[in-house]
């Protein structure tokens, strides 16, 4: 089993998404598990913007989606990061692959 604060091992991309727990806060930095702790007034920042950017796109009508989970995977590392604010479009949206974590910059 792999452990976030111990382990020493280099996780691909793939091993790391079949070892992440579900609703638990956790990036891949360059092969590495990094665990995320989200502070109080940072969180309230990340929902301000959140809720202000869903409440403009909804008035102008615009095309977006703003995804609170998604898992973002650099092309060519061995990264994925979770954004604090994830704008995509409904273009791109329904071309992600249907799994737990989207994974966006994959070919």
């Amino acid at each position: 089993m792999i452990s976030a604060t111990t382990s020493q091992q280099l996780l691909t991309f793939e091993e790391f998404l079949q070892w992440k727990p579900e609703h638990q806060h956790y990036e891949l930095h360059e092969g590495k598990i990094i665990t995320m702790q989200p502070t109080g007034k940072h969180e309230e920042i990340v929902e301000f913007l959140q809720r202000e950017l869903t409440i403009e796109a909804r008035n102008q009508n615009y095309p977006y989606r703003f995804p609170k989970n998604a898992l973002i995977k650099p092309k060519d590392r061995e990264s994925g990061y979770l954004p604090d604010v994830l704008v995509i479009s409904l273009v791109g949206w329904v071309k992600l692959p249907r799994n737990p974590t989207p994974k966006i910059g994959e070919k």
